[in-house]
C-alpha cells in the first residue's frame, strides 16, 4: 500500500491510564516491526509543555517513529477565545490570547522537530468559541506559517468542528493559503456535520487534503457531546464506503491516521487486537 498509516499516540496515552508515555514506547516499535503501521502520530497535550522536547527525544531513542505531529488543540481555542473577545471590544485580551497561541505553537514545533515529525496537524479554531470570530483566527494563519516555516515543517489544518457554521465553509475561508499549508480530512468531524460528501467534492478543500483522521461517529447533526467516546471504524455512522471511494477517484495519494480509542474496556488496557483490527480495515479498504 503506497499511503501511509500511522496510529495516533492518543489511543494509547489517556487520562484512564494515567497519561502512560511509556506504553506508546512498548506497542508503537512492536507495530512498526510487524508493519502494521509506517509511524506514529504525536499527540501533544497540555501537560508536555516544558516536557515534551523530552519526550520526544525519549520515545524517539526508544525506535517511535513520529512523521506526523498533532499540535496542542488550545491553540485554536486560544485564538477563538481572542477573536470573541476582540469582537467584545477587549482588543487587550485579543493581543494577548493571539501571543499566547502562538508562543504555544513555537514549543509545538520545537517538540515536533525532536520528534522528527515533518507535517503538523492544527486546530486553527476550537473550544468554546469555536469559530465565532473565524476571521480573527484566519488572520493568524500567515504567522503560523512563517514559524512553521522556520523549523522547515508542513502545516495541515484540520476539519474541526464549528458552532456557528460548518468545518468546510471555514476550510473555504482560508482557501488563499492552499499551498503553503494542507488539510486534514477526519471522518468523524465530517460525519458529525453531515458533510463529508460534500467536503470531498469541493474542489479548492479536496485538492488540499493531504491526511486523512481515521475513527468513528454515532451522534446526528452537530451533535458534539457525542464526540466522544472515540469510536473504531464500523461501530458508527461513518460511510467509509463514500469516503474511501471518493478519495480512490481523486487518487489520493497521502496518509492516514487511526484516531480511535485504545481502551475498548473497563480497565484501563489498551485493546491491541481492537487496533490491529482498525489498521487492517485501512489497509484492506484503500488498496
Amino acid at each position: 500500500m503506497a499511503n501511509k498509516i500511522y496510529l495516533t499516540m492518543g489511543a494509547l496515552v489517556e487520562r484512564r491510564n494515567g497519561f502512560d508515555a511509556d506504553e506508546v514506547a512498548r506497542t508503537v516499535p512492536r507495530l512498526q516491526d510487524e508493519g502494521a503501521i509506517d509511524g506514529c502520530e504525536f499527540m501533544f497535550i497540555r501537560t508536555y509543555y516544558d516536557s515534551g522536547v523530552a519526550l520526544a527525544e525519549r520515545l524517539v531513542s526508544e525506535g517511535c517513529l513520529f512523521p506526523t505531529f498533532h499540535t496542542d488543540k488550545d491553540i485554536g481555542a486560544d485564538l477563538a477565545d481572542g477573536g470573541v473577545a476582540l469582537s467584545e471590544g477587549d482588543g487587550a485580551t485579543a493581543a494577548e490570547k493571539r501571543r499566547t497561541a502562538l508562543d504555544k505553537f513555537r514549543y509545538n514545533c520545537e517538540t515536533a522537530c525532536e520528534a522528527g515529525s515533518m507535517r503538523l496537524v492544527l486546530h486553527l479554531w476550537g473550544g468554546l468559541s469555536s469559530d465565532r470570530a473565524i476571521e480573527f483566527n484566519a488572520s493568524a494563519l500567515p504567522e503560523i506559517l512563517d514559524i512553521a516555516d522556520e523549523y522547515s515543517l508542513r502545516v495541515m489544518v484540520e476539519n474541526v468542528p464549528s458552532v456557528v457554521t460548518d468545518p468546510l465553509t471555514n476550510l473555504k475561508k482560508i482557501a488563499e493559503y492552499f499551498g503553503r499549508c494542507g488539510v486534514v480530512f477526519d471522518t468523524r468531524f465530517a460525519t458529525c456535520h453531515e458533510n463529508a460528501k460534500e467536503t470531498l467534492s469541493d474542489p479548492d478543500v479536496a485538492r488540499a487534503i493531504e491526511h486523512v483522521h481515521i475513527c468513528d461517529y454515532r451522534g446526528g447533526l452537530k451533535e458534539f457531546k457525542c464526540l466522544r467516546p472515540v469510536y473504531h471504524p464500523g461501530e458508527g455512522k461513518c460511510d467509509y464506503d463514500l469516503i474511501f471511494g471518493m478519495l480512490k477517484e481523486r487518487g489520493y495519494g497521502g496518509s492516514f491516521t487511526l484516531e480511535s480509542q485504545g481502551i475498548t474496556g473497563e480497565e484501563p488496557k489498551i485493546d491491541l487486537p481492537r487496533i490491529e483490527k482498525s489498521l487492517e480495515f485501512i489497509r484492506s479498504n484503500f488498496s
